[in-house]
């Protein structure tokens, strides 16, 4: 099952990284088809929904409630995409990535304000790739090497 979920992941995530990139919104559909997916294996597989599929469900649902507080400096796509990432690859995954994401993000901001360029206070950035590059160091650190 890790197996499909991070196949269905990484589809959802491309698919998205390039929306992002192109167009700066994200077509919600394609995740929330992916979930919709991912969730009836797993009720087939288990006769029933988990709680810890459940569970795995909050980093995003978090994000959500974040972009209704921030108004919209969060993308709710984002939170929808990083759902849709937890339900595929589990809480534990879903929240490396996620963290490693916030890593890269914080590193491109770095060196975009130290290289002297003027920088809008609303400049947007596109998070999913971040999103992308954080899941596929989990799976390399994770699922290929065994390390976390």
């Amino acid at each position: 099952m890790v197996i499909i979920g991070n196949f269905i992941a990484g589809i959802v995530l491309a698919l998205c990284t390039f929306q992002d990139i192109k167009s700066r919104s994200i077509n919600v559909l394609i995740p929330a088809c992916a979930s919709a997916i991912m969730l009836l294996l797993k009720i087939i597989r288990a006769g029933n929904i988990e709680m810890d599929v459940l569970i795995s469900m909050l980093p995003g649902l978090i994000m959500i409630a974040t972009a209704c507080i921030l108004k919209g400096r969060v993308g709710y796509g984002d939170g929808i995409v990083l759902v849709c990432v937890c339900i595929c690859t589990g809480m534990y995954r879903g929240i490396i990535a996620l963290s490693i994401s916030f890593i890269l993000l914080w590193l491109v901001c770095l060196v975009a304000l130290s290289s002297g360029r003027k920088i809008q206070k609303n400049t947007s950035v596109p998070y999913i790739p971040f999103v992308l590059g954080g899941w596929l160091a989990t799976i390399i650190s994770v699922d290929v090497t065994g390390w976390l």
